[in-house]
């Protein structure tokens, strides 16, 4: 067991589920990552394992996005972003339950895409004209899981 003042990342990581530990390599990883062209370089591995396996957390892989400033990036490159998270969105949404590796529900989904800096009003109205009962099924579940007494705004929230 680790001392409570280990800093060596990989010495805390003993601790850590096997199911997970892929998940925190990815996660020092990516918190090691040099700069833009290095995340550029990561990101279809990194998009490939978020719908692959539950092994990493989309919103710290998303949350890269927004702190390499990726809508200042050549218009082709965000096209290519827009269209993967419009993809995983409708698919997403086409199954219940998810069976979409790392997006878990809807919730899961629109949280990591407000850590890319995402407004959740674009998913929302796919969501709106989704038509199916997988669609609904995601919505109920939405529904029972949130929170409507917290005072903590939510656009998922606000939407229902």
């Amino acid at each position: 067991m680790p001392s409570a003042d280990a800093t060596d990342p990989y010495e805390l990581a003993v601790d850590v589920p096997p199911g997970t530990r892929v998940a925190v390599a990815f996660t020092e990883l990516a918190q090691a990552v040099g700069g833009r062209e290095d995340v550029k370089s990561l990101l279809p591995v990194l998009f490939e394992r978020l719908v692959m396996s539950d092994e990493l957390d989309p919103s710290i892989v998303l949350g890269m996005l927004l702190r390499e400033e990726w809508r200042t990036w050549p218009a082709a490159e965000q096209d290519a972003i827009d269209r993967y998270l419009e993809a995983v969105w409708r698919s997403l949404l086409a199954d219940y339950p998810s069976r979409l590796g790392s997006f878990l529900d809807a919730a899961t989904f629109l949280d990591a895409a407000s850590s890319a800096g995402e407004r959740a009003n674009r998913f929302l109205d796919i969501w709106d004209a989704t038509l199916g009962s997988s669609a609904d099924r995601h919505l109920v579940y939405a529904v029972n899981g949130c929170n409507f007494a917290s005072r903590r705004p939510s656009a998922l929230g606000d939407w229902l």
